[in-house]
Formats: structure tokens, sequence, C-alpha cells
């Protein structure tokens, strides 16, 4: 049980740190475009997952990581569908970095559920 929380803490800031370096990498110099890129949605949002999953390894509570993932997800689900009329957008339409976090917003919500209505 022990080796468990050891590797979850691993992840849970391998995670944070792989997701705060995604989405400030325009900030620290490393973004190879401007704007928010293709592979910055990428880590933003593999990072997220894997905070997520190091989050429940070492807590081990179900239901709570259910809980998170499901608020995180509908969260993103918001503010990739609403990225233009709040300001995050980069361009005019509906774009590839839009599709990533609605769809990345989706399958943390529905993950989420599934974790938190399980006993």
């Amino acid at each position: 049980m022990g080796n468990k929380k050891v590797i979850g803490i691993v992840l849970l800031v391998a995670g944070f740190v792989l997701m705060f370096v995604s989405l400030m990498a325009d900030r620290i110099g490393i973004g190879g475009t401007p704007g928010f890129g293709y592979w910055q949605s990428l880590g933003s949002v593999a990072g997220g997952f894997v905070t997520a999953a190091g989050f429940y390894l070492a807590s081990g509570n179900r239901k709570l990581t259910g809980i998170l993932l499901l608020a995180g997800g509908v969260v993103l689900l918001i503010a990739s569908l609403t990225a233009d009329v709040i300001g995050l957008g980069v361009s005019a339409g509906f774009g590839y970095n839009q599709v990533i976090g609605a769809v990345a917003g989706i399958a943390a919500a529905v993950v989420g559920f599934v974790l938190s209505s399980r006993k």
C-alpha cells in the first residue's frame, strides 16, 4: 500500500509540473508559436489527467477523486465552449484547442461521474 502512495505522489507532482509548464510555456519562453498551441493543449490536458491519477493513488479516495474530476471536466468543457466569448480564444471560430478542451472536459466529467457514483 505504501508503494502505491509513493507512486501517486510522484504522478501528482509530475502531472502538476507538466500542466503548469504547458499552461505557462509562452510566459517562460518555451512556447513554439504565438498563442496557445496544439502541444500546450495536449500537455495541459495530459497533465490534468496524470495529476488526477496521482491524487487517486496517493489518497485512495475514489469518491473525492471522482467529484474533483467531474467538476474539473465541467469547468474545462464550459471554458472550451465559451473561449471566444470569455476572451480565451486566439482566433475567431471554433479551433482545435477548443475541440481538445471540450473532448477532454467530457471525458473527465464521465470518468469523474463513474468514479464518484461507484461504491
